[in-house]
């Protein structure tokens, strides 16, 4: 029987591992026709399609260098899922279902980390047309096992956290949302687009701690952001040991900083949620990476 599982995403030349989950989307929309006051459809066709995958990595210095928040292409970009074998584990060969994207244009949506724990990675890849009719990406039930696929290389978890250079203490965890939105364009009404291009960014960082006296100094209207940068922190996790000494680093040196929260449950430590609104001083990366290479 025909039964996968997960399998590897590559972009371009760089295969992204410790894939959690992958997803590709038609997103087709139809138009159904009726008429003369048949209450049945009599007619059908394609709409339009906005064709897309999704995927959710560990690999976070792999996949940031690969693509950050610029957004990268997706051309020679595949997706896979693996052949289960009966009564074994999985086949190897050329036995991969395999999505080969023709052109397209990939951005992060969102990372998440909490402590003790893996940080997660999130993408979006608009698949693009080459001239609006021609498909976008080609399956095969015979494509080929990715190099390294299947191996965890990397992982991150929950490092250092200040706001205007004050160091949180007890952070439980942080998320970005990168606040990517693309816009597509259909030529002339065919039914696939060709032409993706990235038309607002507004990220927002939500950062949990118990640190709870830190909202003192930011008020109830919140605080702009010093001259000192904001950071928050990934600490690389050492395959057979703790923790590394190699961490990523994302800086926030314009924008405002306030709280969405405090409160406490009974038998529960109190908790806020701090927020972070990054904007741009038109010099540099409205959120600036920096650890990946």
């Amino acid at each position: 029987m025909n039964l996968f599982t997960l399998g590897g995403i590559k972009i371009g030349s760089t295969v992204i591992k410790g894939i959690q989950d992958s997803n590709l989307n038609n997103a087709l929309e139809e138009i159904l026709l009726a008429g003369d006051g048949n209450p049945d459809p009599t007619f059908a066709a394609i709409g339009k399609l906005n064709p897309a995958i999704d995927f959710t990595t560990m690999a976070i210095k792999i996949a940031l260098g690969a693509c950050g928040i610029k957004g990268c292409t997706l051309a020679a970009a595949e997706m896979n899922l693996c052949r289960l074998e009966n009564l074994a584990v999985r086949k190897s060969g050329s036995f991969q279902f395999k999505g080969t994207v023709v052109g397209g244009f990939l951005v992060p949506v969102s990372l998440s980390v909490s402590k003790f724990g893996a940080a997660t990675l999130k993408y979006r890849g608009v698949l693009l047309s080459a001239d609006g009719s021609a498909m976008p990406i080609a399956l095969t039930p015979t494509g080929a096992v990715l190099s390294g696929e299947g191996e965890v290389t990397e992982a991150y978890t929950l490092g250092p956290v200040s706001i205007n250079g004050q160091t949180l203490d007890n952070v439980e965890g942080f998320d970005i949302d990168f606040g990517i939105k693309t816009e597509e364009t259909w030529p002339n009404g065919l039914i696939l687009p060709t032409d993706s291009s990235i038309m607002t960014r507004t990220p927002k960082i939500t950062i949990k701690t118990t640190d709870v006296v830190n909202t003192i100094t930011l008020g109830i209207a919140g605080a702009a952001q010093s001259a000192s940068d904001s950071t928050l922190q990934l600490i690389d996790i050492t395959k057979g040991g703790a923790r590394g000494s190699s961490p990523i680093t994302f800086s926030i040196d314009d924008g405002r900083i306030s709280f969405n929260n405090i409160g406490a449950s009974h038998g529960q430590k109190a908790m806020t949620g701090i927020i972070i609104t990054p904007v741009s001083d038109m010099v540099n990366d409205i959120i600036a990476i920096t650890g990946l290479t």
